[in-house]
């Protein structure tokens, strides 16, 4: 007699459920006219086990949440980030990345003179 196979409403198998160890972690992108925000769901992710590093204009982040998950993002820099000011922290299960943006890229508001 063989088990039937349990099929989830996504189409994935109970065998599988967790046989993929690199997902994509659902992300967040807001943009201000100081910087660009990244948010990023990484529940079950310490600090400890979360790494970010930035490889010429690739944002690249890696979280390691137990022996079978990792989870593996990497996004674009945009033109006019200031690379070195990049931080990131840890709140509550989210992954926030900040890239502030370059002095000369901020919008600025030009005074118009009567004459």
């Amino acid at each position: 007699m063989t088990t039937p196979v349990v099929r989830h409403e996504n189409g994935t198998h109970e065998a599988s459920r967790y046989a993929k160890t690199k997902e994509l972690p659902p992300i967040d992108v807001y943009e201000s006219k100081d910087e660009i925000l990244v948010v990023a769901d990484v529940p079950g992710a310490t600090s400890e086990r979360l790494s970010v590093h930035v490889d010429g204009k690739t944002l690249r982040f890696e979280a390691k949440v137990d022996e079978t998950r990792a989870f593996v993002r990497s996004l674009q820099i945009p033109e006019g980030i200031d690379e070195a000011a990049i931080s990131a922290e840890t709140k509550r299960g989210l992954l926030v990345i900040r890239m502030p943006k370059l002095p000369e890229r901020k919008p600025r508001q030009i005074p118009v003179k009567s004459s």
